[in-house]
């Protein structure tokens, strides 16, 4: 659970004409969120997250100030053209590691919302806070009242959402106990008032790991549907399965696992499970495969019912990987989807370099059908990175017509991630040094 260390938007006249003709790929543009270099290199970006709405992109990060000895939470919003004046400070650490890290990011109308791990005055080097941020955008002021988590054990791989259906933020996190014994903790709030007692997935707590908390909610009634890795022996290439628990009406709960075939354990190690849910309720699931080369998988369920997949013959696994031949290795997925698209971005390692790739394709296509696998950066010669935790990486957002939203008009997509400075750059950077990027593009029609 250690934190990591590591413009082109279509105008309303080019968007009127893409209501006649299919859309093709586009190619992707590339926004700096936060340039290192600009700040004398003795800062670095440690984390970044992404949501979208009507008035942009908005994105938080995380910066790091070697001489300044600080960590300070940023909110920013990309427009289309320009970002703020300046970036909105949600908050700030000052200290030999007094660490803010690991932001997740939700926005509401009025509202844009950051949930992120901090220290607290617990003794010992643990990051043993989870606090939220949340940002009116209209006083512009920042309310950082509410505080998830103020235990004193470990915390980490956090994923906050809003369901618009049932007006209420939803957050998960993992906490762990003692040794290997973990929780999955999950909490509520609504759009105004406190967060409620946190439920723990997986009862009192397992002898064996669980992490890497990832949730989604039903766009009908926003019950909500959970993933995370959990191990169910006691080492071994088979030690870790991907978990998946569906809460529908009247308290019900379902529990699966990814691929949802065969005995347990699995055949093969599966961790950092990423669920999401279609605008039809189906759910999606992709996950990191650890055996041997590491790659991403994906499946889906064929059924919208409140219960979701609770059987095996309900699943439609991908019988090949996502990501392709070839890697050194390919990790860290991050799952969302679109009204026509389901995307799925990675990291991957390609002779000896890390880049971050986003597969897709269509909610239509069959199980075995094939990716695109798209490099929004592909003359890019320095290393990528992006984030294990459940920190959402992908979104997407509708671009209205004189503030309408016009019918078969796709999405903008648009994802996130760290880059290292160049060598130079690098060496004088007291901290190591990452870039925040942003990269968006126009989304291809589906037939």
């Amino acid at each position: 659970m250690s934190p990591r260390t590591p413009h082109r938007l279509a105008h309303a006249l080019t968007l009127s004409a893409i209501l006649a003709v299919a859309t093709p790929a586009a190619a992707w543009d590339e926004q700096m969120i936060y340039d290192t270099a600009a700040f004398a290199n003795t800062t670095s970006v440690v984390s970044v997250a992404v949501a979208s709405a009507m008035d942009g992109v908005y994105v938080t990060y995380e910066v790091a100030d070697a001489t300044a000895g600080t960590h300070t939470l940023y909110l920013n919003r990309w427009n289309g053209t320009a970002w703020w004046a300046a970036p909105v400070v949600l908050h700030s650490h000052v200290g030999t590691g007094l660490w803010i890290y690991n932001p997740t990011i939700a926005v509401r109308t009025g509202h844009v919302t950051v949930v992120a791990h901090n220290r607290n005055a617990c003794a010992g080097g643990d990051v043993t806070g989870l606090a939220e941020y949340d940002y009116d955008t209209v006083t512009g002021l920042v309310d950082a009242t509410r505080v998830i988590d103020s235990g004193c054990e470990e915390v980490g791989h956090a994923q906050l959402l809003w369901a618009a259906a049932t007006s209420t933020y939803h957050v998960c996190w993992t906490r762990k106990t003692v040794a290997l014994s973990d929780e999955v903790l999950c909490s509520t709030r609504p759009a105004v008032g406190g967060w409620a007692a946190a439920t723990n997935l997986n009862g009192a707590g397992l002898a064996l790991a669980q992490d890497h908390a990832s949730l989604a909610v039903r766009n009908t009634n926003g019950s909500p549907r959970y993933a995370f890795h959990s191990r169910v022996a006691g080492g071994g290439p088979d030690a870790d399965e991907a978990a998946m628990q569906f809460h529908g009406p009247g308290g019900t709960v379902t529990t699966q696992t990814a691929p949802s075939t065969g005995a347990l354990p699995r055949a093969r190690d599966q961790q950092r499970p990423f669920v999401a849910v279609s605008p039809d309720d189906r759910i999606h699931v992709a996950w990191e495969d650890r055996t041997g080369t590491d790659s991403i998988w994906y499946q889906r369920c064929q059924n919208a019912t409140p219960l979701g997949c609770d059987a095996d013959a309900e699943w439609e696994l991908d019988p090949s990987a996502i990501s392709g031949a070839g890697l050194g290795y390919a990790r860290f997925p991050h799952l969302h989807i679109t009204p026509n698209r389901t995307w799925v971005s990675f990291e991957q390692e390609v002779g000896g370099r890390t880049e971050v790739v986003a597969a897709h394709r269509c909610l239509t296509a069959a199980p075995a059908d094939p990716w695109t696998v798209e490099d929004p950066n592909p003359a890019g010669l320095l290393d990528e990175s992006t984030e294990e935790y459940g920190t959402p990486h992908l979104s997407s957002r509708l671009v209205p017509i004189g503030f309408v939203f016009q019918p078969g008009i796709p999405p903008i997509v648009q994802i996130v991630y760290g880059r290292e400075l160049a060598l130079v750059a690098r060496r004088a950077n007291a901290v190591g040094g990452l870039d925040a990027v942003l990269y968006t593009s126009l989304e291809a029609d589906c037939p």
